[in-house]
């Protein structure tokens, strides 16, 4: 994931030093689309990307059958991305080669995982501009969605990002199968 000049929360403090979340500039959307994920790369997930305390930033890919757009079956982490404790940058060169790979036995990239510290449970405005990206690169035109949970306080907070409105996050239902 990119640096991020701009948290997607806003925290303005509302009453007696309690604060309070504002979305900036996205729209999130209550329970929408369904997301599907076995156990096993649910449990992979978990055991790469929480640690305590938190250090750094660190993400993976997510696969999964190509006839299937929600079903997430692997977990590939990024050993080599550039992290700090509030950015983190994907080795696509090391990514795609995996891939590709993965490409000849039926499946195909669903999404991105990644930490974010301690209370930033949202995707930011950097992971947004990531998925942008994604979807204007003419590499992936047949790209209709992005998965996108985030690791944060030990636990993963499911998202999507549809090609059809970019600028929405959708919270999908986890289903682990």
């Amino acid at each position: 994931m990119q640096p991020n000049p701009k948290p997607l929360i806003d925290r303005r403090k509302k009453h007696k030093g309690s604060y309070r979340g504002v979305i900036l500039d996205h729209k999130v959307t209550g329970l929408g689309p369904v997301l599907k994920m076995t156990q096993s790369a649910y449990q992979q997930i978990l055991d790469d990307l929480v640690e305590h305390p938190f250090r750094k930033e660190k993400a993976g890919i997510l696969l999964g059958p190509t006839a299937e757009d929600d079903l997430v079956t692997h977990y590939v982490p990024d050993e080599n991305g550039q992290a700090t404790y509030s950015s983190f940058t994907l080795d696509a060169a090391s990514l795609n080669r995996t891939l590709k790979h993965r490409k000849g036995v039926g499946l195909n990239c669903k999404g991105v995982v990644h930490v974010h510290p301690p209370g930033a449970l949202h995707p930011s405005f950097g992971d947004l501009e990531y998925v942008a990206k994604l979807f204007a690169n003419p590499k992936n035109t047949e790209a209709t969605q992005v998965m996108l949970p985030i690791v944060a306080d030990g636990r993963l907070y499911p998202y999507q990002i549809d090609a059809s409105n970019p600028r929405e996050v959708l919270i999908p239902r986890l289903i682990l199968i």
